[in-house]
C-alpha cells in the first residue's frame, strides 16, 4: 500500500507534471485512484486532497502562461475529489413541500404598487371616463329558480342576452353581499364557461357593459388564490381577449382604454394579447391623445411589459408641453412605464418636472410606493457620467438625502432598497445613509423584506468598506433571516437571488456553507443550467473563490456542465493587437492572433496597463511584464510579472513564452485600480472620498492568499507619479516590508 500523502506531495513539487503525476491526478479527478489506494484511505485523506487541490491551483492556475492548463485545473476543481468523497456520506434531499402555501412577497408588492396608481387614477375625475369603476353597473338580483332556468336555456340556444342577464345578476349579488365569495359559486362558474362559447355574438356596447359588471366582482382579492375564482378569472380574460383582439381596429380610444382597464381588473394584462395590441393600435391615435389618455396609455403599457420602447418615447414626446403640470403620482406612472419596458427617457423637460416635484415639501410626504416608483427608474437609467448633463437633478437628489434620512426607519423595505441603490449608482452615497441602512437592518428586522431586495442591499453593503463591525452584524442578520424555514419556498423560487447574495458575500470573505451547498445542489445547478439567463460566470466566481479562501468547505462545487467559456489563453490580447503592445511584448504577439487594433479603441485602464508595463521594463530589466487575466474568475486584466535571468534563458530572448514555461520564476503581480473601482462616499465631515470597492480589493486578497506578491496601483497615484518606474519599485518594496511584518507577527 503506497502513501497517498507522500507520493502526491512529491510529484507536485516538480517543476512540471510528470506523466505519472498527470495520470494520478486524472484518477483523483474521477474519484478512482487506480493505484493500490483503498477507498478507506481515500476517505481518511480528504483534507490532504483539499490541500492538494489548493497546491495545484497555486502552481498552475494562477500564474501559468498557457490557459489550457487553467481550463484543466479549473474543471478538475469543479469535480473536486474530496467533494466526491463527502458526497458518499451525505444524502441530498429534494425540495421540502410545506403544507401552507408560500405566497410571493414580490408579487404582493407589485400588486400593491399597481393598485396604488390605479386608485389614484380612479380618484381623479379627468381619468374616470376611461375607467370601468366610474360607470354605472346594470344590476338585477334574480330568484334562484330563474338563474337555473337561464343556465339551461343558454346551454341549449346559447343566447347572449341570457348570459348578460346572468352577469347582471351576479353583479347585484356581489354588491349586496359586499364580498367576492360569489366567484366560487358553481352557477357563476357555469356562466363563465358558457360566455366563452357565445362571446363572439356580443356587440361592442354589450361587451363594455358586461366588462363594467364583471369589474366589480372582486377579482383583485383572488389574485393569489388557486381556487375556483382564479380559474374563472383566467377563463373570462381569455374569452374577452379573443373578442377584443379580433375587433381591436374597430374600437375608438375610449373603448380601447376601457377594455384595457377590464384586463387590469381581472388581472389578465400579463398573459393576454389585447393589452399589447391596444398599445400598438394607440400609435395611430398618438397625435390626437389628451394628457389623461397618454397617462393611461403609459399605465397599461407598464402592465404589459411588452410595449415597444418607441411607443413609450413617442408618448412622452407628446406629453412634453404638459410635463410641468404632472403630479408626482403621474410622474410615477411615467417612471414605471419606462422601467418595466426598459425604455430610455430623452426629454430634458421630464427631469425638470421631476426636479420641481422633488424640490417641493409635499413630495417628501408622498406615499412610499410612489416614491419608490419615482426612484427605481432613475437608479436604472442614470449613472454618474450624466451629472454634467443633468446638474440640477443631481443637486436635487443630494439635497433630498437629509429629509429621507429622517424617514429611513419608516420606509418600506422596497423603497429603502431603491433609495440606497439610487445614491449608490449615482455616486452620491453618504456615510450617514449607508450606516442608517445598516442600523435599520440590525434593529428593525427583515421579515417584510423580499429576497430580491436583500440581494441588492447585500451587494451595496459588502462593496463599501465602511462600518465593518456593524456591517457584519447586518450581514449576519440577513443570513439568519434567509435560513428561516419560512423562507425555504422563497429561496427555492429565486435561486438567482441566492446566488447574488453568495457572490456579494465573497467580497467580505464570508462563505456560509449552508448557502453555498444550496446553490451548488443538484436541483439548483440544474435550474441554472436550464435558465435563459447565463449564470455560469457568477457560479464560477463563487466556486473558485471558496476554493481559494475557505479550506473548511467540504460540500458540492460547480458542475462541469455549468463551467463558463474562457479564452484559450489568459493573455489580454487587445493590448497585443496594437503597435505599442506588439513592440513591447515581442514574441508574445502570436498569442494575440492576426487581428490589428488601434489605440483609439483603448479604455483608460488599457493605457494604465501600457504605462505600467513600459515602466517595469525600464526599471527592472530582469522583469517580464505580461498583460493577463491572472485569476480566471476575474475577467479584469492586470500585469503579471515573471522574473528570469539571462543564464536561465540560455541566451534566448526572455520574452519567448516557450522558454518561460520551463523555468522557475518568482510570482509577482501588479493589480491596477481604474476610476470605476472606486465608490465616492461623502463622509460625515462633508468631504467626498473615493473608497476602493471590495469586489476589486478581493483580487488582491485572493492573490496574496495564493502566495503571490501583489502590488496595488490606484489610477490617481499612477497619474500623479513623476517617475513611474521609481514609483513601482517603491510599491514593490512596501509590499516586501508588509510581507516581512506579517511573517514576524
Amino acid at each position: 500500500m503506497i502513501s497517498i500523502n507522500g507520493y502526491l506531495q512529491k510529484t507536485l513539487t516538480m517543476a512540471t507534471f510528470s506523466p505519472t503525476a498527470s495520470m494520478l491526478l486524472s484518477n483523483v479527478r474521477c474519484g478512482l485512484l487506480k493505484s493500490a489506494v483503498s477507498e478507506e484511505l481515500f476517505c481518511k485523506n480528504c483534507r490532504q486532497l483539499q490541500l492538494l487541490a489548493s497546491s495545484v491551483r497555486r502552481r498552475f492556475s494562477t500564474f501559468n502562461l498557457r490557459m489550457p492548463a487553467v481550463h484543466h485545473i479549473g474543471k478538475m476543481q469543479n469535480c473536486h475529489p474530496f467533494t466526491k468523497c463527502v458526497r458518499k456520506h451525505i444524502t441530498e434531499s429534494g425540495p421540502t413541500h410545506h403544507k401552507n402555501r408560500w405566497q410571493d412577497k414580490g408579487q404582493h408588492f407589485v400588486e400593491s404598487e399597481n393598485e396604488f396608481f390605479h386608485s389614484y387614477l380612479e380618484s381623479s375625475y379627468v381619468y374616470q371616463p376611461y375607467l370601468l369603476s366610474s360607470h354605472q353597473r346594470k344590476e338585477s338580483v334574480l330568484p334562484k329558480e330563474t338563474v337555473v332556468t337561464l343556465l339551461k336555456e343558454v346551454k341549449e340556444d346559447r343566447k347572449i342576452e341570457n348570459v348578460l342577464r346572468l352577469f347582471d345578476h351576479w353583479a347585484g349579488v356581489a354588491r349586496m353581499s359586499e364580498g367576492w365569495h360569489v366567484l366560487s359559486d358553481d352557477s357563476f362558474s357555469q356562466t363563465t364557461r358558457l360566455l366563452k362559447k357565445c362571446i363572439n355574438h356580443l356587440s361592442v356596447e354589450d361587451a363594455i357593459e358586461c366588462m363594467v359588471n364583471l369589474s366589480g366582482l372582486g377579482f383583485r382579492q383572488s389574485m393569489l388564490s388557486h381556487s375556483e375564482p382564479r380559474r374563472n378569472r383566467i377563463l373570462l380574460s381569455k374569452a374577452f381577449d379573443q373578442l377584443c383582439s379580433k375587433r381591436v381596429k374597430k374600437l375608438d380610444v375610449r373603448q380601447l382604454l376601457l377594455a384595457a382597464d377590464f384586463f387590469y381588473c381581472v388581472r389578465g394584462s400579463s398573459f393576454t394579447d389585447f393589452p399589447f395590441l391596444m398599445c400598438e393600435r394607440m400609435k395611430f391615435f398618438l397625435p390626437e391623445l389628451t394628457k389623461p389618455e397618454l397617462i393611461l396609455l403609459l399605465f397599461h403599457a407598464g402592465l404589459t411589459r411588452t410595449a415597444s420602447s418607441n411607443l413609450i418615447s413617442a408618448s412622452l414626446e407628446h406629453l412634453k408641453d404638459e410635463m410641468a403640470s404632472l403630479t408626482i403620482q403621474e410622474l410615477g406612472i411615467v417612471n414605471l412605464a419606462h422601467y418595466k419596458t426598459r425604455a430610455h427617457v430623452t426629454q430634458p423637460a421630464y427631469f425638470s418636472a421631476l426636479t420641481k416635484q422633488l424640490e417641493t415639501d409635499a413630495s417628501l410626504d408622498v406615499d412610499p410606493i410612489c416614491l419608490s416608483a419615482v426612484l427605481k427608474y432613475q437608479q436604472k437609467s442614470l449613472n454618474k457620467s450624466k451629472n454634467q448633463f443633468l446638474p440640477q437633478f443631481f443637486t436635487t437628489v443630494r439635497t433630498l438625502e437629509d429629509p429621507l434620512l429622517t424617514r429611513i426607519s419608516s420606509l418600506p423595505s422596497e423603497t429603502l432598497m431603491h433609495v440606497l441603490n439610487l445614491y449608490y449608482s449615482l455616486d452620491l452615497l453618504s456615510e450617514d445613509l449607508f450606516m442608517a441602512t445598516i442600523d435599520r437592518i440590525r434593529n428593525k428586522g427583515l421579515k417584510d423584506w423580499r429576497v430580491k431586495d436583500l440581494a441588492k442591499v447585500t451587494h451595496v453593503l459588502t462593496n463599501i468598506p465602511l462600518g465593518s463591525e456593524r456591517k457584519m452584524e447586518a450581514l449576519a442578520a440577513i443570513l439568519v433571516e434567509l435560513r428561516r424555514t419560512t423562507r425555504q419556498g422563497e429561496r427555492q423560487a429565486h435561486p438567482e437571488c441566492m446566488l447574488q447574495i453568495a457572490v456579494a458575500l465573497t467580497y467580505c470573505s464570508v462563505y456560509p456553507h449552508w448557502l453555498v451547498e444550496e446553490i451548488f445542489s443538484d436541483m439548483s445547478q440544474r435550474r441554472f443550467k436550464d435558465s435563459d439567463i447565463d449564470f455560469r460566470r457568477d457560479l464560477y466566481h463563487l466556486s473558485e473563490s471558496i476554493i481559494i479562501e475557505d479550506g473548511t468547505y467540504v460540500g458540492p462545487l460547480l458542475w462541469a456542465d455549468n463551467f463558463p467559456k474562457l479564452a484559450k489563453n489568459k493573455i489580454y490580447s487587445k493590448l497585443l493587437q496594437t503597435p505599442e503592445g506588439r513592440k513591447m511584448c515581442g514574441a508574445l504577439v502570436k498569442h494575440a492572433g492576426r487581428k490589428k487594433m488601434s489605440t483609439k479603441d483603448f479604455f483608460t485602464r488599457d493605457w494604465m496597463l501600457l504605462e505600467v508595463m513600459n515602466a517595469l521594463i525600464k526599471a527592472r530589466p530582469e522583469a517580464v511584464p505580461l498583460p493577463t487575466f491572472i485569476l480566471s474568475h476575474f475577467q479584469t486584466p492586470d500585469v503579471e510579472v515573471k522574473v528570469v535571468s539571462q543564464d536561465q534563458a540560455n541566451g534566448e530572448p526572455v520574452l519567448n513564452p516557450a522558454c518561460l514555461d520551463s523555468l522557475d520564476f518568482v510570482s509577482e503581480a501588479v493589480v491596477l485600480h481604474a476610476s470605476n473601482a472606486y465608490q465616492k462616499v461623502r463622509s460625515r465631515d462633508g468631504k467626498t472620498v473615493p473608497l476602493l470597492r471590495q469586489y476589486h480589493a478581493m483580487r488582491v486578497r485572493q492573490l496574496r492568499k495564493l502566495g503571490a506578491t501583489a502590488v496595488e496601483v490606484p489610477y490617481f497615484e499612477l497619474k500623479d507619479s513623476g517617475d513611474k518606474g521609481q514609483y513601482l519599485l517603491t510599491k514593490f518594496q512596501q509590499e516586501e516590508e508588509r510581507l516581512l511584518g506579517v511573517g514576524l507577527d
